[in-house]
């Protein structure tokens, strides 16, 4: 089965770790319009697609008719500022790895604080627990 272009992109950008409404964010186009052209109901404008293509490191041709390579033409691969997308990815990953972490810390953190508050409204002031802002 051929994939179209909306597919595509899409596959790779599950691949990637990049969500759609972040990837719409990235380009300044409402979710709804990137949808559509992830749907292929519309059409995106030469500069989008080529935008879409840079944010995802992809080669323009290969997104447009699954031929040829996916990555793009590094005119200078050595002095190339560009990740190849086996390190991309896997920096990718490394980022969403901390992210998840992060966001773990913080939500343990919030439940704690919570339980502390509930704690110190509920004892007498001698058994208070006191928290301190840190870094």
């Amino acid at each position: 089965m051929k994939l179209g272009f909306g597919e595509r992109i899409r596959k790779e950008m599950k691949l990637q770790g990049y969500s759609e409404p972040l990837i719409s964010k990235s380009l300044g186009v409402k979710l709804t319009t990137y949808n559509n052209w992830m749907n292929e109901r519309s059409q995106p404008s030469y500069e989008n697609l080529i935008s879409v293509c840079a944010f995802l490191q992809l080669n323009l041709n290969w997104a447009l008719t699954g031929k040829g390579p996916i990555d793009p033409p590094h005119a200078d691969a050595k002095n190339s500022m560009i990740l190849d997308r086996d390190d991309f990815r896997a920096a990718r990953r490394d980022e969403n790895a901390r992210k998840a972490a992060k966001d773990s810390i913080n939500q343990r953190a919030r439940k704690l604080q919570k339980e502390v508050e509930n704690f110190n409204a509920t004892s007498s002031p001698e058994d208070h627990i006191h928290l301190e802002a840190g870094n």
